[in-house]
């Protein structure tokens, strides 16, 4: 890869800044802080003709308005008590890559030639200071179309959330949105709550490298699955379960980069692990948002011996600890001269530092650098390159988390022999993937795939339209719902638009949400909390509703559906940040009902399996849409009785909570196959035999469907068969005799496992695995739905959950 600069110039602000604003002052915190740049790069990506999202004429022109608002940053350091505010500029540079940015990206992004997207360093000045040139830019066009923007930053000024707020508002003037273009930055709050001091009148904290030490940076990719294991781990051993996942990490990071400085060394010696906490929300109230300058304060927390068996828990707890000093306390105290001076006596003798082992961490995540748009989506990628011979020590950590897979990417600076020592280590490899490739069709990146945008324009909580009456606020559930996993169902329905028939479809919007208000007067537990696994107290709170809409036409995207857009249509986007909560706080029922720019509406329904299967869904539905329609009559009416009076919950289940998450270090896609009719009529002739004269569609497509998944099965593992299971879940409602209500609510549905032992061929017809199929679905019968209702079929069934999963 080569990348050419194409031009280079100085960027002003578009207006003058007043002679009362020439003279800046630092705050004391400014003034302490170190004299480095910090580096950022953004990867936006292009649209499918290939024509470039934005003219760099746009990012200049924006970039203007934006330094007449962010004035200091346009000026020059005087001393360490003042910027000159004299609008000499920043520097904005065009460059032109000669490959496409997939070229770059795929396999796995190479970190060594990530400069190449950052301005040179021979444009990095660091002394003088009065010389510094505080923000400079690089925008990169690749070959397709898409874009990189990166650039430095100084710290004297400005910390992450400062960059951000920077950032943010000049992506908003880039799109031309108006109210995010006025965020308005605060440079008064850190110099009137922080005044600058006559002692730091020369001083200036370079950061620079050991001589001789060598550093290496690598990325690690913490996927959300790991996260929430390393998580589950910290919170099963502490007696304080309030641990988040950027704790638990911190906790894990922590005990492996010390475990192999050990081993480097041959030594233990006392290590501290500190993060940067933004001081802003600390305080009481909190800090205007737009407060520019140095507003964080050090978290360390130190351990003075760290050994392999050690538990995370215990790492986790002084992280937390040291963090939650941050407070309000201590922010009002570091505003009094004692706090200052206190402060200023622990940089250069606080106890906690000595003889110890430092790693200084920063996170990244709320600060909101994954969703910058300058018009053309989310960056695809964001990442810190630093330059590990000249601006950074060892031993550094910075975390990026991404909302769109919750994934957090670990960027590292450590001794290169530690580094090797980590990238060896089997516990730290089992949660960390090592420059994992990127995920280019993650909903953060749809514009590689279409050039498709989802906004959400409202979200609102839907109650029922009358109250549940007193008698009824308490629903039980059967055993059965005290059995089922924990986790939302996504289901999608896309709608043409008929207005020769029903009127445009948008015209439908506030007759769904009234009638969807109707609709949960009669399906009340719907609209509840869980209480536990007993009960849902039917207290009206209400489902989450939200209306978005999707720039461009519905066939458009139908045409060639993307499966990794689907998400986009849902309210929940991943199952991992639904359920990350208590169960007492999760909404049964999530809807987004999503307009297409021809009328068209995408319905999408994310529902709690905790009290609907699919014919209960599908009764909600059914029920919803007949009131929609205006045909009250036929809305089914639901049935809450029959499942608890049945099967009714047991004390045994009080505790039951049934996750389902895939596996660490398991990768898992989906993938959509399409069985036309001529194939299923071929499939059924293929499964015909002496035993099963009739096989219907479904149980020709399983026994096919089951030949292929073993055969793959083998194959990964290397000819290793093993037996297998074809498990259909069977509802139970048409089953028994005579058959429970139509409207029976609740999970009445039965698991019907197949299994097999036996060798599969690949020449070998699937017949025998479909009637497999049918003799295990046939098991759910009169018979069984009977059994299931008495103590012995419970246990029977209990047993097998706890020894099946």
């Amino acid at each position: 890869m080569k990348v050419d600069i194409i031009s280079s110039e100085r960027i002003k602000p578009s207006t003058p800044t007043p002679q009362h604003l020439r003279a800046y002052k630092f705050s004391f915190l400014d003034q302490l802080s170190p004299v480095l740049y910090a580096p950022f790069v953004l990867f936006y990506a292009n649209k499918l003709d290939g024509s470039p999202l934005l003219q760099p004429a746009r990012l200049r022109e924006s970039l203007r308005e934006t330094l007449a608002k962010f004035y200091p940053l346009a000026g020059r350091i005087k001393d360490n008590f003042t910027i000159d505010c004299n609008d000499e500029g920043i520097l904005f540079m065009e460059a032109q890559a000669d490959c496409a940015m997939l070229d770059f990206l795929k396999p796995q992004p190479c970190i060594d030639l990530l400069r190449h997207f950052l301005p040179p360093k021979k444009t990095l000045v660091l002394e003088p200071i009065t010389e510094v040139i505080q923000v400079s830019i690089q925008v990169t066009r690749f070959q397709c179309g898409g874009i990189a923007i990166g650039w430095y930053c100084f710290h004297k000024i400005i910390d992450g959330h400062s960059a951000h707020t920077f950032l943010n508002s000049w992506a908003a003037s880039t799109r031309g949105d108006a109210a995010g273009a006025n965020i308005s930055p605060d440079f008064n709050t850190a110099p009137s709550l922080f005044p600058a001091k006559d002692l730091l009148s020369s001083h200036l904290s370079y950061v620079r490298m050991d001589p001789g030490t060598a550093v290496v940076l690598k990325r690690f990719v913490f996927d959300a699955s790991a996260l929430q294991t390393l998580k589950e781990r910290v919170v099963l051993k502490s007696s304080d379960h309030r641990h988040s996942r950027v704790e638990a990490l911190s906790s894990f990071i922590w005990k492996h980069a010390v475990l192999a400085s050990n081993d480097q060394a041959n030594s233990k010696q006392p290590s501290l692990f500190v993060h940067s906490v933004n001081m802003r929300y600390r305080s009481i109230p909190p800090l205007p948002e737009g407060s520019m300058g140095n507003l964080y304060s050090l978290a360390p927390a130190r351990c003075e011996r760290i050994e392999k068996e050690d538990e995370l828990h215990v790492l986790a707890g002084k992280v937390r600890e040291a963090i939650s000093k941050v407070n309000d306390e201590s922010v009002k105290a570091l505003q009094t001269e004692e706090g200052f001076m206190k402060n200023y006596k622990a940089m250069a003798n606080n106890p906690i530092f000595k003889n110890a082992n430092k790693y200084w961490c920063t996170s990244l995540g709320r600060l909101g650098f994954t969703e910058v748009d300058f018009g053309m989506g989310k960056p695809i990628w964001v990442c810190p390159p630093f330059d590990t011979q000249t601006s950074l020590h060892k031993n550094q950590i910075f975390l990026i988390g991404y909302a769109d897979d919750g994934r957090i990417e670990a960027w590292m600076v450590l001794d290169q022999r530690e580094m090797e020592i980590l990238e060896n280590d089997e516990e730290f490899l089992a949660f960390a993937s090592p420059n994992k490739e990127l995920d280019l069709f993650a909903p953060s990146c749809v514009m590689m795939v279409v050039n498709m945008k989802v906004d959400v324009i409202s979200s609102e909580t839907i109650k029922p339209s009358t109250p549940t009456p007193l008698h009824l606020t308490s629903y039980k559930f059967s055993f059965l719902d005290q059995l089922s996993p924990v986790l939302y169902v996504p289901l999608i329905l896309f709608y043409p638009n008929h207005p020769e028939k029903d009127g445009s479809a948008p015209s439908l919007l506030p007759r769904l949400k009234e009638t969807l208000s109707e609709t949960l007067t009669k399906f009340y537990p719907l609209a509840g909390r869980i209480k536990d696994n007993f009960t849902i107290d039917c207290n009206d709170k209400g489902i989450l509703y939200s209306e978005a809409q999707a720039d461009c036409a519905m066939l458009d995207f139908l045409k060639e559906p993307g499966i990794e857009l689907l998400g986009h249509f849902l309210p929940c986007k991943t199952t991992s940040t639904c359920v990350e909560q208590p169960i007492t706080e999760f909404i049964q029922v999530m809807i987004q009902v999503t307009s297409f720019q021809c009328g068209g509406l995408a319905l999408g329904v994310s529902y709690f399996h905790k009290i609907l299967d699919g014919a209960s869904a599908n009764t909600f539905l059914n029920s919803w849409a007949a009131l929609a329609r205006g045909r009250d009559g036929e809305a089914i009416s639901p049935d809450f009785n029959t499942a608890p009076r049945l099967f009714p919950a047991k004390d045994l289940l009080s505790s039951h909570s049934s996750y389902v998450r895939v596996q660490p270090g398991v990768v898992v896609v989906l993938k959509r196959f399409v069985f036309d009719a001529s194939a299923i009529r071929t499939l059924k002739g293929k499964a015909k035999s002496e035993h099963m004269s009739n096989p219907s569609s479904v149980e020709a497509l399983s026994g096919f469907i089951w030949k292929h998944l073993m055969l793959a099965s083998n194959e990964v593992n290397s000819g290793d068969e093993r037996a297998s299971l074809f498990v259909h879940s069977v509802n139970m409602r048409n089953r028994s005799i005579p058959p429970l209500p139509e409207g029976s609510m609740g999970n009445l549905y039965s698991l019907a496992p197949a299994a097999s032992y036996d060798q599969i061929e690949k020449e070998e017809d699937p017949h025998a695995l479909a009637s497999k199929v049918r003799e295990a679905i046939s098991k759910v019968n009169d018979e069984s739905v009977k059994a299931l209702q008495t103590e012995e079929g419970f246990m029977k069934t209990y047993r097998a959950c706890l020894v099946h999963g």
